[in-house]
């Protein structure tokens, strides 16, 4: 797919461009206007037209996130996210629907920061978000990485005190 004359990867429909000021600094100087996009990533759909952006989700310190990806290449893919270990509750062929949580693994998952997705299957994990801060969620396919194949999870904690992150 190209996007503005620049191959680029999407995820959903969606390619992250490197911000120009640091994250956690516009979070924490500029309540982030202007760098980054937050919570404008969709959760059961997905664009029409690719869009091009710095895109950031919200996630409540100590709470759970529910992630699914989906590997439509030809190869296995693999998803990294920074600063947490995720439980790995389940995999799949083809499309995955809200049915599939009830094959999940909810008594004895893997624990993992990186996850493998078979081609044409999905993977799903779960997250508990008990490290408040700015963390990149991406492709571990650095061609796919650098092409803008991530995104961030901010892990918001209502404490002011900085040295928690």
């Amino acid at each position: 797919m190209k996007l503005t004359d620049l191959l680029a990867t999407l995820l959903t429909l969606f390619r992250t461009l490197p911000p120009r000021t640091p994250l956690k600094l516009a979070d924490n100087y500029a309540n982030g206007s202007g760098v980054y996009r937050l919570d404008k990533y969709p959760v059961h759909s997905v664009n029409q037209l690719p869009v091009n952006g710095t895109f950031v989700v919200t996630g409540n310190h100590k709470g759970w996130l529910e992630i699914v990806f989906k590997n439509e290449l030809d190869v296995m893919d693999a998803w990294h996210l920074d600063g947490f270990g995720f439980y790995v509750v389940g995999f799949g062929d083809g499309e995955w629907t809200p049915e599939s949580r009830s094959t999940y693994n909810l008594y004895d998952p893997v624990v993992r920061s990186t996850v493998q997705v078979y081609p044409g299957g999905w993977s799903s994990v779960y997250a508990y978000l008990d490290n408040p801060g700015m963390w990149n969620l991406r492709s571990q396919h650095l061609k796919n990485w650098f092409l803008g194949q991530e995104l961030y999870v901010r892990v918001y904690d209502p404490d002011p005190i900085p040295a928690k992150e």
